[in-house]
């Protein structure tokens, strides 16, 4: 099914922020959404950041960060047929986005979430992760100036988002405690905030988008 011509979709950017960053906004996800709505193709761009705790205790916030994203995106969609999304998640809540993309069978955290259904799933344009705590080696959407052969201390299974891999890039720095594993840091951890990771990831999610407003429908 195609969008018909005279249907113009909105962008809907979601960042899910990292642990005890503020509800009121991420200090990494904040910008690189004013950055993306700032060269958008479409003027009807907005950016929301998702409500979930984003606390220390990761067994019970990552389970209610999966369940309030596939939620809000299932709702979406389903509100607004045509509206692209784009998720951005930092540190935890690269954790939370990755988990709401599998299945509820191969999550680890957010089991009793919903399944996002097949159209919110398609009208998910990009996703751009940074400083993931499941990093796994190896995977053809990492990006950044991690050392190959490190991963996170616990890594997804190789392959678990091979679907999602043409529109999916995840970063990691070079000694990040979260995705590179023991024997990293936290200032490393902190360093997409300066270094050119969030301009890539504008880039990219700018390019799936402007492919897929051409496109009208994605895949």
């Amino acid at each position: 099914m195609s969008t018909a011509p005279h249907v113009r979709p909105d962008i809907a950017l979601v960042g899910v922020r990292g642990t005890t960053e503020p509800q009121t906004g991420s200090n990494l996800l904040r910008p690189l959404g004013a950055r993306i709505i700032e060269q958008s193709p479409h003027r009807h761009t907005t950016y929301t950041e998702l409500e979930y705790p984003a606390t220390f205790d990761f067994a019970a916030s990552v389970g209610q960060g999966v369940r309030a994203l596939a939620d809000l995106l299932n709702q979406s969609t389903a509100a607004t047929p045509h509206r692209l999304h784009v998720l951005m998640g930092y540190s935890q809540g690269a954790w939370v986005i990755g988990e709401t993309l599998l299945p509820p069978s191969q999550r680890t955290a957010g089991q009793d979430a919903a399944e996002l259904s097949p159209r919110a799933a398609a009208r998910i344009s990009a996703v751009l992760l940074y400083g993931d705590p499941r990093f796994t080696d190896g995977e053809p959407f990492n990006r950044g100036t991690f050392e190959p052969g490190r991963q996170s201390d616990n890594p997804r299974p190789p392959g678990q988002l091979k679907n999602w891999q043409d529109r999916l890039q995840n970063y990691c720095a070079q000694g990040d405690l979260a995705c590179q594993g023991s024997g990293g840091t936290y200032l490393a951890h902190l360093a997409y905030l300066t270094n050119d990771m969030p301009a890539q990831g504008a880039a990219f999610a700018l390019e799936r988008l402007a492919a897929d407003l051409t496109q009208g429908e994605p895949r």
